[in-house]
Parts: structure tokens; C-alpha cells; sequence
């Protein structure tokens, strides 16, 4: 006879133990008849959060020097580099500076007799559009610094500059997913993403289930996938999903003593709902 299991939990990756155990007395097949929970899924994270700026340590500015009066040579002193206000035009190109690791810059700047500070700050997790990331960056600006961060509509590449570096090298930084090389890109620059912009990196939802083995995905045979749909609602609405017509693949058990599900990316990766109730109903019956 056919039967359905209901599951309730918060997390994406489900156990469910039998101890008696469920036995199927002749061949089964399951398919998915709901899924339902909220898109609360986060593009930023405590795993790339991370935003550095950096900028000169101030000096105070020098008067030409002699070298001496016999030789009456005067040696300019450079004044240090303007510092742009709030309401001030930067120029787009105003150093047209490539970006660099970490230890190229560090190397540039000791030779340069430059000390630069560097100021951490980690976004809060949640969901960011690139006009709320801009925001947020520049109300944590340093004093007197001018920075933007905005997206190319027409190459679907983020751009950013300003009169603060950035530093992105590290394996936490939010550079990744505004399409940026794990580089440092100094101030006065105006830099383009290497990559386009994926600010929603999770665009299709797939449920799997260790009791089937009978699809191939991505040129993998044998995966466990039940079900696979797109992301098509908007952060914070509920995601429904109850197909018309269901599709059933064989149960490759004869008796359900453990269950293991797992909701993940079109990459594979473990979605995380942020601890939203997650419903899922499967449903079996003899095959046909």
C-alpha cells in the first residue's frame, strides 16, 4: 500500500532512525510530494564577510629643503596625497594601479618608506544587495575617505575606487562574491570585477535521499537526487513546492532503517535556512 513520511526540522541535513525499521514487501518507489520553508538564506555569511581598508599613516607635510648653499640644489618635497571629501568628485582613473597580492604590496610600500593602517570590519550576516554593501562600507569609512562600490549594469560587473585601499586576500573576504580577485587594490583606483556578479550564489534547490540511487547529475551516476527546482521567490518569502505530477524513482532497499536527506546548491553545498522550519513529505507506493 502507499504511505507518505513527514518531516519537520531546521537544518538541511536530515537523520531519521527507524530502530523497528519500515519494510517494503515487494519493490517501492518515493517521490517528493512538498517541500516547503522560507528563503532565508543569507548571500553573506561568517565565512566571507570580511572587508579591509587601508590608507596612508598621516605625516605632517614638508617644507623644501637645501642640500646646501654652496651647492644651492633644492630638493622637492612631495605633500602628501589629497584627501577627498564626502561631496567631492573623485576621478575615475586617477592612478591607473593594477591589483596585488598581499606580499607584492607590502614589499611596494616598504620601499616606498610607507606605513599603511589597516581597518577590519566584518559585515553583519544577512542579505545584502551591492547598494546596501556600498552603504554600509561607507558609513564605516575612515574619516575624510570617499570610496563607492556599484554595479555595471551593462557588463554585470561590480566597480569600486576611492581614496582607501582594499584589501581582499583573504579567504573570508566579501571580494569573492562581488566577482573580485583575492588581491589588494590601492586607493586612487578605479578597479573592475574580474568575474560577473553572482550576488545570490544559490539558484537551484536539490533534495537528496540515500534510499534511491538512480540519476545522473552533472555526469555523476548513481546520485541520490529525489528532487530539484529552481529559486524562483524572493528573500524572506515562503517557498512552496508541490509538484503536479509527481516523478518516483525505485527505493533500493528492503527495509528503511535510516534516513538520510540532504537539501544543497546546485553545487552541492549544504543550504543553510538560518533555522527556518523546514517541511518535507515523501511519498511511496508500490511500483507500478
Amino acid at each position: 500500500m502507499a504511505f507518505h513520511i513527514g518531516i519537520n526540522d531546521t537544518e538541511s541535513e536530515i537523520w531519521r532512525e527507524y530502530p523497528e525499521g519500515i519494510r517494503f514487501d515487494r519493490p517501492y518507489e518515493v517521490g517528493l510530494r512538498s517541500f516547503v520553508t522560507y528563503n532565508n538564506i543569507f548571500n553573506v555569511t561568517e565565512k566571507n564577510n570580511v572587508w579591509k581598508f587601508l590608507y596612508q599613516r598621516e605625516t605632517p607635510p614638508r617644507e623644501t629643503e637645501t642640500q646646501s648653499e654652496d651647492e644651492g640644489v633644492e630638493i622637492p618635497r612631495l605633500e602628501p596625497k589629497k584627501r577627498y571629501q564626502q561631496d567631492e568628485e573623485i576621478p575615475a582613473h586617477y592612478f591607473p594601479y593594477e591589483p596585488l597580492t598581499l606580499d607584492d604590496y607590502i614589499t611596494t610600500q616598504a620601499r616606498m618608506g610607507k606605513e599603511f593602517l589597516r581597518e577590519t570590519m566584518r559585515i553583519p550576516p544577512g542579505i545584502y544587495e551591492i547598494e546596501d554593501i556600498n552603504k554600509y562600507l561607507k558609513q564605516h569609512l575612515p574619516n575624510g575617505r570617499k570610496f563607492w562600490l556599484l554595479l555595471n549594469k551593462n557588463t554585470l560587473r561590480v566597480e569600486m575606487g576611492g581614496s582607501a585601499g582594499v584589501d581582499l586576500s583573504s579567504s573570508d573576504s566579501i571580494g569573492q562574491l562581488l566577482g573580485f580577485e583575492r588581491k589588494v587594490y590601492r586607493s586612487h583606483g578605479h578597479y573592475y570585477s574580474t568575474r560577473r556578479i553572482d550576488i545570490f550564489p544559490v539558484n537551484m534547490i536539490r533534495i537528496t535521499a540515500n534510499i534511491v540511487k538512480s540519476n545522473i547529475v552533472d555526469n555523476k551516476r548513481f546520485a541520490d537526487t529525489i528532487y530539484e527546482f529552481p529559486l524562483n521567490v524572493n528573500p524572506g518569502e515562503k517557498i512552496v513546492e508541490r509538484p503536479t505530477a509527481l516523478t518516483y524513482y525505485s527505493v533500493n532497499i528492503d527495509t528503511l532503517h535510516e534516513l538520510h536527506i540532504k537539501i544543497v546548491d546546485q553545487d552541492d553545498r549544504l543550504i543553510n535556512f538560518q533555522g527556518e522550519k523546514i517541511n518535507i513529505v515523501l511519498e511511496f507506493r508500490p511500483r507500478v
